[in-house]
């Protein structure tokens, strides 16, 4: 049943070794919580829709050329209003001219820089991604030159919004450190969680 709920997910969103679309669901999902002042809530479903629908403003940094999760989150964003689209990621990571392409037909604006600091400001989301081994295998110096380049600490995070969230498909290496973890806008532990519900809602759908 669980594997016949991820097929029903990848059938809307994935292509396999380029795309994640379950992990894509759970950044939907997240996209209904805010951080209010002093507390975080969960805003009612139709209200999450019409945040993504006025457009946001969402940081991917790290592996922004490989990492699939990243891939199936450009589809899934592409079908709301439009959004503003920062890419944060050093030379061997940072997207192709393809998927410059693609991006620019999909969102209002793009802009791509290797300045952390710069690159947070006024997200609404702030979307982590490791860099994968794996990916480099053809190209082995390439990994070292992108590996350890880009980390998020609380003082990355001092230039985020009060409003924004963190957020990390895991598993988590050296991308953001730990002490990150307690700031409420970190909502990486929390997207962890939906992920049952959102599996049982998927099966029960697909039972019906």
């Amino acid at each position: 049943l669980v594997a016949l709920a991820d097929a029903v997910i990848g059938l809307a969103y994935g292509q396999g070794a380029q795309e994640a679309a379950y992990q894509a669901e759970l950044f939907h999902a997240a996209a209904y919580i805010v951080r209010a002042p002093g507390q975080l809530r969960r805003f009612e479903h139709e209200l999450g829709l019409k945040r993504l629908e006025r457009g946001i403003s969402i940081t991917f940094i790290g592996d922004v050329r490989y990492s699939r999760t990243v891939h199936s989150l450009w589809h899934l964003l592409g079908l709301y209003g439009p959004s503003r689209i920062v890419l944060c990621a050093t030379q061997p990571t940072q997207a192709t001219p393809d998927q410059m392409r693609l991006l620019c037909q999909k969102f209002s604006e793009v802009a791509v820089t290797e300045n952390l600091n710069a690159a947070v400001i006024g997200a609404d989301v702030v979307y982590v991604t490791r860099i994968q081994k794996e990916r480099f295998k053809a190209l082995p110096g390439e990994y070292g030159r992108a590996k350890g380049k880009l980390i998020v600490t609380p003082e990355v995070m001092r230039h985020m919004p009060t409003d924004a969230i963190l957020m990390h498909p895991f598993p988590r290496v050296d991308e953001i450190v730990e002490s990150c973890d307690s700031d409420p806008r970190a909502a990486y532990f929390r997207t962890i969680a939906y992920g049952i519900p959102l599996r049982q809602a998927l099966i029960e759908w697909v039972l019906e």
